[in-house]
């Protein structure tokens, strides 16, 4: 769904007229509306024929259909603070409007971001919400669930969040805002990213008492010195012109003022260990092996272009920079959120197609709430079709006491068509890793038989490195 197609749209329908668009019908049955989206009466999201769309209530018709025709949706997905939508030709039983939205690669969840990523969304929200008090518009919700991550670039995709703004210079929203991002961001920001990263999916998030236990009260005033500064300096704010501003009533200038407060207070949070101390460790192209692990990875990415890798555990992100750079969509599963974090910079700044995220795939996300309605399986939402893993995640889930059958399935839950595992030799500092009971050991051989029994046809590939084996499998 291209975006001057939005604008073009806007631009036919003249300033001040009413969106109409009749069109097909869309059969109830064939509708699958999406677990997340269930209760909010505004609207409700759903696919259909592989395409997301989102129908609009007959109670906010009115407003989408104005902010359409005045060409404000077109303007923010320009500045890239909302995800490409477009009123779609189609009519839905129980809707006044229907919505397309331009379907992002993959959707992950705060809980899986490392600080940098959550603090980013925290700003695109504050910046979403400042936009709309310009125009006389708000945010009825401030919690990150309502960002996805477009690689490394955070866009705001609840529409029907968008409500006219209100009169009230405190934004009403701000406590969701805190519990699920202020404050697990001072959590985290205080050396507790661990624990933060168990609150955040909780129905509550991170709330006041447990900041002030965590951080012995450390972090409150700096939540707190945005409300006061409202409340002193905004009361006696003498009434004046509001000139380019289109909405005189309510005022949103002490909205304003306090959503840049909060922004200024979100930028400050710095977190425990620069990403410049640790950036030359990490450089996946300083050392030998894995530049010549690169040149093997760039070889079998030639012969069968996937689409999208996931990279399970890659020292560094190596096989996640490489499979960008040769035009894949890429996740990045680490087990650390150090490495995360540098990977994030380091593809943002390089506008390199990686997601990074914080998990083993050996514990991945799991499926919360009934029929996945408070959380989908990391296993159904991050699937690639190469999934990638270093001999480093494989050894280290074996010598965690997986067996080689459940390390396979691991891999082959995020698959969509081929695996390449690379099998490394198994030493410990005090010798050989024991065989115990009647587990196979960990040998090319023993996952070859492991992957035959999954996959239809494996190949093991010849490597630079002695000692090392490249499998690759395919459905």
């Amino acid at each position: 769904m291209a975006r001057q197609s939005i604008a073009q749209a806007a631009a036919e329908s003249g300033r001040g007229a009413r969106v109409t668009v009749a069109g097909r019908r869309i059969p109830t049955k064939e509708v699958t509306f999406h677990p997340h989206s269930f209760g909010d009466p505004d609207g409700r999201l759903f696919q259909w024929k592989d395409a997301l769309y989102r129908g609009i209530s007959h109670r906010q018709e009115p407003l989408f259909s104005r902010l359409f025709d005045e060409g404000l949706i077109s303007a923010l997905v320009e500045r890239g603070l909302l995800v490409e939508s477009e009123v779609a030709p189609l009519m839905l039983d129980g809707y006044a409007m229907v919505l397309r939205h331009r379907l992002i690669p993959f959707v992950s969840y705060p809980e899986e971001w490392p600080p940098a990523m959550l603090r980013d969304a925290a700003i695109a929200i504050l910046d979403l919400a400042v936009e709309l008090a310009v125009r006389g518009l708000s945010l009825k919700d401030g919690h990150p669930w309502n960002v996805v991550f477009d690689a490394c670039h955070p866009v705001y995709v609840d529409i029907t969040s968008i409500v006219p703004l209100d009169d009230q210079p405190v934004w009403p929203a701000y406590d969701s805002f805190c519990r699920f991002a202020f404050r697990p961001l001072l959590l985290m920001a205080r050396g507790h990213e661990r624990i933060a990263r168990r609150l955040l999916p909780e129905h509550e998030g991170v709330s006041e008492s447990e900041l002030r236990a965590l951080t012995r009260g450390s972090g409150l005033p700096l939540i707190g010195l945005a409300l006061r500064r409202v409340a002193r300096g905004y009361q006696t704010m003498r009434v004046q012109s509001i000139g380019r501003l289109r909405y005189r009533e309510p005022d949103p200038r002490q909205r304003i003022a306090f959503l840049n407060q909060t922004r200024k207070q979100i930028e400050a949070i710095t977190f425990p260990g620069s990403p410049d101390t640790f950036l030359e460790a990490l450089n996946p192209f300083a050392h030998d092996s894995w530049a010549l692990k690169r040149l093997e990875l760039e070889r079998i990415l030639d012969e069968i272009h996937p689409e999208s890798v996931v990279d399970v555990g890659s020292e560094a992100g190596w096989a996640a920079r490489t499979a960008a750079r040769a035009g894949s969509k890429v996740i990045a599963l680490c087990t650390d959120s150090r490495s995360a974090t540098q990977l994030y910079y380091d593809a943002r700044g390089s506008s390199l197609p990686i997601l990074p995220l914080v998990m083993d795939f050996t514990d991945p996300t799991p499926s919360r709430g009934i029929d996945g309605h408070w959380a989908i399986a990391a296993t159904e939402r991050l699937r690639g079709d190469l999934v990638v893993a270093s001999s480093r995640v494989v050894r280290r889930a074996w010598e965690r006491g997986l067996t080689v059958d459940q390390i396979v399935n691991g891999l082959a839950a995020f698959a969509r068509r081929w695996i390449l595992v690379e099998i490394g030799p198994v030493e410990r500092h005090d010798g050989p890793l024991p065989v115990t009971g009647d587990r196979p050991p960990y040998t090319a051989d023993s996952f070859a038989e492991s992957l035959r029994r999954r996959f239809s046809r494996v190949d093991s590939l010849p490597t630079h490195q002695e000692g090392r084996v490249h499998l690759l499998c395919a459905t």
